[in-house]
């Protein structure tokens, strides 16, 4: 693939991930009331007074990087990608208010949410498809992860194969999702497990380790990724999954910085922004809910790292 044209909105990401907001800045926002973390974040995204909602300031954010990745990429397959995990964010946010719900210019929450549950809504063919598909496993929270995260990958695909930083992220992240799954399925004695293709590791190395320890899964997996280091007490283990694995892939992202002017620059600032609203997400529901600093502070991804 061709780099030409790249080293505008390379550059200008490098100079974003630099503002990055640090886990720092997250624990000072604990102090915060929800006026003060609001205002706090209108100040830092610059958005105008007519903003008072946190997932308003956080889509007008993500909307104007998501405006800058389609102007200044010579090539659409980044914006696409992140369409898509939009689109995504988006029916997810609508299942569940623990989600981030970010959204698209071209495709509504509320249409999304008429087409779920009234069947109805103005949406694209090909999203109406996944909603009908989806409505079959809605009764069932962990099938209908399970279901998204399959579609998902599906499309995001497509983009990625354009480049090999971003084709490698991908089949990291289904490693590792299908990793933390499966120690779950261990952990918790789940009856089944469920399998994402499109990862390098084969289903059946999953099932080879069905009637193994816990423990010999979990020594297998730190022999594929040496970095993923997952606690050993019970507890600790099923808490910090999801954390470990975003860390994880933070590091792997951080690597684009060698890789030179390309696709994987603009690719990573945007996952690290990804990153940022979650962790922004989690310091919100903390004030909002007066849960104990410590407790927000263990959620938090390590976004310097």
């Amino acid at each position: 693939m061709s780099l030409k044209g790249w080293n505008y909105i390379s550059g200008k990401s490098v100079v974003l991930m630099s503002k990055i907001l640090k886990i720092e800045v997250m624990k000072n926002f604990l102090s915060n009331t929800i006026d003060e973390f609001i205002s706090n974040l209108k100040r830092i995204y610059e958005v105008g007074e007519e903003y008072k909602d946190f997932n308003e300031i956080i889509n007008y954010d993500w909307r104007k990087n998501m405006d800058l990745i389609r102007t200044k990429s010579p090539e659409d397959f980044v914006f696409n990608y992140f369409h898509t995990s939009t689109l995504f964010l988006s029916i997810r946010g609508v299942l569940s208010e623990k989600e981030i719900t970010l959204t698209t210019e071209d495709i509504s929450v509320s249409e999304i949410r008429n087409y779920i549950y009234k069947g109805v809504g103005k949406l694209p063919e090909d999203v109406k498809l996944i909603l009908k598909e989806l409505k079959r496993h809605i009764q069932d929270e962990k099938k209908t992860e399970i279901f998204l995260i399959k579609k998902e990958v599906e499309r995001e695909l497509e983009f990625v194969k354009r480049d090999e930083f971003l084709k490698r992220f991908l089949e990291i992240k289904v490693d590792l999702t299908n990793i933390v799954n499966f120690i779950r399925h261990k952990a918790l004695k789940e009856s089944d497990f469920y399998y994402i293709p499109y990862g390098t590791i084969k289903s059946s190395t999953f099932d080879s380790f069905e009637k193994s320890s816990i423990e010999s899964f979990i020594d297998f997996s730190l022999r594929k990724y040496p970095s993923f280091r997952v606690e050993r007490k019970m507890e600790d283990m099923l808490l910090s999954l999801e954390k470990i694995k975003d860390e994880y892939l933070i590091k792997y992202l951080k690597k684009s910085y060698g890789d030179g002017f390309g696709p994987s620059l603009p690719f990573a600032y945007m996952n690290l922004k990804l990153v940022e609203y979650k962790n922004l997400r989690t310091v919100y529901t903390g004030i909002k809910y007066n849960l104990p600093e410590s407790m927000v502070i263990r959620r938090l991804r390590n976004i310097n790292g």
